[in-house]
């Protein structure tokens, strides 16, 4: 058995720190602006699961674990006048940046120490996602039943890529390098002609944006072909339904 009864697993340590601030700005009765910040950071136990196939190989300590720094930012406003039905605004950006570091995995016998780093110097990943909400909800009665309206706007980007020499020190596992945007537009509709009955529909298009700037496998092909993939697509998705 690789542990006996009562033994400490080995690599499953775990030590976390987390942050939340928030500020609210009430501009008046019926607005409100918001921004808020979190921050996590932890150190992990850190073990492949390929390494886990022995029996010598499962038992051992590792010198290095993996950490994790997460900052968020936030900013939210609201308008929602209780004397207009047709007004129900928030708006929502955030700006993300998360890094990743752990020990190195390439296996190719290339240390830090090699290039000129520090010993225990750990790889990783750098990536960065910003965006942005903004919906309204209109509601409105007429003599021929009730509706709720949704609509709005939405982008998303992200950024990611490897960390300093992770590229030299880990081979072909190499972190994604790659970025992609995302935006969309979209509405909900919600009738009520009576009050046993409701008949719901929408329409959403999105459309984005993906660049891969380095794939680590494209470089055991052929020299003429262009290295990185440029994808930019999009599409409709309609929904109903009733209640």
């Amino acid at each position: 058995a690789n542990y006996r009864g009562g033994e400490e697993i080995l690599n499953t340590e775990l030590e976390t720190q987390s942050l939340l601030a928030k500020v609210t700005a009430r501009l008046s009765d019926d607005q409100t602006f918001q921004i808020g910040y979190m921050g996590y950071r932890s150190e992990a136990g850190d073990r492949l699961a390929s390494r886990l196939t022995s029996n010598t190989g499962q038992a051992q300590q590792q010198e290095q674990t993996v950490s994790t720094s997460l900052d968020t930012f936030t900013a939210r406003y609201n308008w929602n006048p209780e004397d207009n039905d047709l007004i129900d605004f928030k708006s929502n950006f955030y700006f993300n940046h998360l890094e990743v570091r752990n020990p190195v995995r390439g296996g190719r016998g290339l240390t830090p120490e090699k290039i000129g780093l520090p010993s225990g110097f750990r790889v990783g990943t750098d990536t960065n996602m910003w965006g942005a909400e903004i919906t309204n909800r209109s509601q409105f009665s007429l003599d021929y039943g009730d509706f709720d309206l949704n609509y709005g706007l939405s982008y998303r980007a992200e950024d990611t890529k490897g960390s300093d020499h992770t590229a030299v020190l880990e081979g072909w596992l190499t972190p994604r390098d790659a970025i992609r945007h995302e935006g969309a537009a979209f509405a909900k509709a919600a009738y009520k002609p009576v009050d046993w009955l409701t008949l719901n529909g929408g329409l959403r298009y999105s459309h984005y944006w993906v660049e891969d700037r380095f794939d680590p496998y494209e470089r055991y092909q052929a020299r003429d072909k262009p290295v990185g993939l440029k994808v930019d697509d999009g599409g409709f998705s309609p929904s109903a339904g009733v209640t």
